[in-house]
């Protein structure tokens, strides 16, 4: 039978969950629960894919999988992932195989390592990596090397001989530095020889005398040498001026004949490695940037590579010690760095500050050419994070997970805006100690169906267990960019974007690592491995809140490109449960009739978890039938 005097309420787009907000309170467009649900692009509910098992480790169920990351050579893609198993005290680096299925085992390519994630930046066609005891780099998918040279241990020394052509009248002195071939870098010099004297006659050569390195990699020995008479050394080079490169061996390097020296390449006295306490790695303004040093001395400080005073080598490989920048307030602790277009962006664990300018090697102390060239401002916020694996960067601005366990954005201008408000009461979840707040990751993902920020945190033990997403998309009747909030209980402990053409055809897909094996997760194309058992995909919204007191919910249509979503209906209290009766009416339209009386109903909407198809729901409808009635 007809009911005339329908009240329509149309839902276009959807606009996630929320669970800060009294349910009483939302429109049906948003949902007071939900979970394993996504809003698409075009604000359609859309439910997730199982994870889809890419690859195994090292068949070792307890191998728990620390990091992830997407390395890049030119053209190339290799994806490294660093795994600790129980029990042990080291993690051992894994990579994917050019080629490789279902259940392949991904090669070793780094053991031994520290026991701790590894942070990475790609960049200049290299991998440059810090975990807490060293600093390290990838030239390759598979050829490791520290990063940077030390001084030789033992001055180099000098003497005449017999034999040669060479003539000193004064005599000379001379340093040594040790070369890697393979990432053309030379380290710093050692301590300076002193004065040869003078050749006597004819029939003479200067002998520098060195010790080789054991540090694997280094192949070669270049000398810095004073001319005749003179106290600066300079690279000793051949007559067309390239860099003379001798054997890394322990024993003389003679000089037998009248030697040539570039005089616009020093001695590599500011070649110093990194310090190898660092945790996070950035780059900005052709600089690396190490911070997470952790508290004491060196808590509130950043170190940064050199560039000016670095005459030969490579200027990533070089941190000249005076290239520090500390934060004002010294009890605080440098966390993480992110470089943005209007300066790099530093959090401490209680504030956010900006440095901005061109930084300048600080080659001669005590002067301090930072704050000359650069300026480093406290934003005054009162945001750090904790959590410097979730600072990402995005088309919007920076996002991150502050030390109050809220979601911030910083559209690099005025101040952060929370886009997590309606995640609060979940994230608050979030284990509140540093050590797990330091376990939280996030990405940026830009997705086929929509982009999203995607966090994974620990709400209990110590692994990751519940991710925590933020759709953006364009409302097409607006114009204005929206922010879907929602959540899933797939596990991941550590997250990335991968380009790699042998996980998907095209584009770039989301990954995740869990224990002893690499999940792809948020392809809505492809069907996964499974759910495990009691996984939900439903979302919850609450009917009537916008229509009267009192009101018959007649029907609901939806669109969905499945026939296999089910809606349940009940009382806001869930009491009085059942299903609604769905029809299909074409081939993507459906419709149920609820007949259920009240001030305010509650609809679920239950996805099947055999992950067969991709599942959505669009275009939903409520007619409602008014009555009158009074209080």
């Amino acid at each position: 039978m007809a009911v005339r005097d329908l009240q329509i309420q149309d839902v276009s787009d959807f606009f996630g969950v929320n669970y800060l907000d009294d349910k009483e309170n939302l429109p049906p467009s948003v949902w007071f629960a939900g979970t394993n649900v996504v809003v698409s692009a075009s604000g359609s509910a859309l439910a997730l894919r199982s994870p889809l098992t890419v690859t195994k480790t090292i068949g070792n169920p307890s191998a728990r999988i620390l990091s992830i990351f997407n390395a890049i050579w030119s053209d190339t893609a290799t994806v490294f992932f660093d795994i600790q198993a129980a029990g042990t005290t080291s993690v051992t680096t894994y990579r994917f195989a050019t080629q490789f299925g279902i259940p392949a085992t991904p090669s070793s390519v780094r053991t031994g390592q520290a026991d701790h994630r590894v942070d990475r930046i790609n960049t200049n066609n290299k991998v440059y990596n810090v975990n807490g005891a060293e600093t390290f780099q990838y030239v390759n998918s598979t050829t490791s090397y520290q990063l940077g040279i030390g001084k030789p241990l033992v001055a180099g020394t000098t003497s005449i001989v017999a034999g040669g052509a060479l003539v000193l009248n004064v005599g000379a002195t001379a340093s040594y530095a040790y070369r890697n071939a393979a990432t053309t870098h030379v380290g710093l010099c050692s301590a300076a020889s002193s004065n040869s004297g003078p050749t006597n006659g004819a029939n003479q050569t200067l002998r520098v005398a060195v010790v080789a390195a054991s540090t694997t990699g280094i192949d070669g020995i270049v000398l810095f040498l004073s001319k005749d008479g003179e106290s600066n050394r300079y690279l000793n080079v051949d007559s067309s001026g390239n860099m003379l490169v001798y054997p890394n061996t322990t024993g003389n390097i003679d000089i037998s004949t009248a030697y040539f020296v570039d005089t616009n390449t020093p001695e590599t006295a500011y070649n110093y490695r990194p310090l190898d306490s660092g945790t996070q790695v950035s780059a900005w303004q052709d600089r690396l940037w190490i911070t997470g040093f952790g508290a004491g001395t060196l808590g509130p400080t950043l170190t940064y590579s050199g560039y000016e005073s670095v005459y030969a080598g490579v200027p990533q490989e070089a941190f000249p010690p005076l290239n520090v920048v500390t934060i004002p307030a010294k009890t605080e602790v440098s966390q993480t760095s992110i470089p943005t277009p209007v300066g790099l962006l530093i959090f401490s664990d209680l504030n956010a500050y900006l440095l901005t300018g061109n930084p300048q090697d600080n080659a001669v102390a005590p002067s301090n050419t930072l704050a000359v060239t650069a300026q480093l401002d406290s934003l005054n916020w009162n945001l750090g994070t904790k959590s410097p694996n979730s600072v990402v960067s995005s088309p919007f601005g920076i996002i991150w997970l502050d030390n109050n366990k809220r979601i911030q954005l910083w559209p690099f201008q005025g101040l952060p805006q929370e886009i997590g408000l309606a995640l609060r009461p979940d994230l608050s979840n979030i284990f509140g100690s540093g050590a797990n707040l330091a376990l939280a990751e996030a990405v940026w993902y830009q997705g086929k169906d929509a982009a999203y920020y995607i966090l994974t945190a620990c709400t209990s033990g110590s692994v990751n267990n519940r991710l925590y997403i933020i759709g953006f998309y364009t409302d097409p009747g607006t114009g204005n960019v929206v922010r879907a909030c929602s959540t899933s209980d797939i596990s991941a402990s550590c997250i990335n974007v991968s380009t790699l053409t042998q996980i998907v055809a095209s584009g770039k897909v989301f990954i995740g690592g869990t224990t002893d094996i690499v999940q792809q997760i948020f392809d809505f194309d492809t069907q996964g491995s499974g759910f495990g058992a009691g996984t939900t995909l439903s979302f919850d919204l609450m009917a009537g809140n916008n229509i009267g007191n009192y009101s018959n919910l007649h029907s609901l249509r939806f669109d969905s490109n499945t026939n296999d979503v089910m809606v349940q209906v009940s009382n806001p209290d869930g009491s009085d449960q059942r299903n609604v009766m769905l029809t299909r009416e074409g081939n993507t339209t459906y419709k149920g009739l609820v007949n259920k009386y009240g001030i305010r109903q509650m609809l679920r909407f239950v996805f099947p978890t055999d992950d067969a198809v991709k599942r959505d729901v669009k275009n939903f409808r409520l007619a409602y039938s008014q009555k009158k009635r009074v209080l």
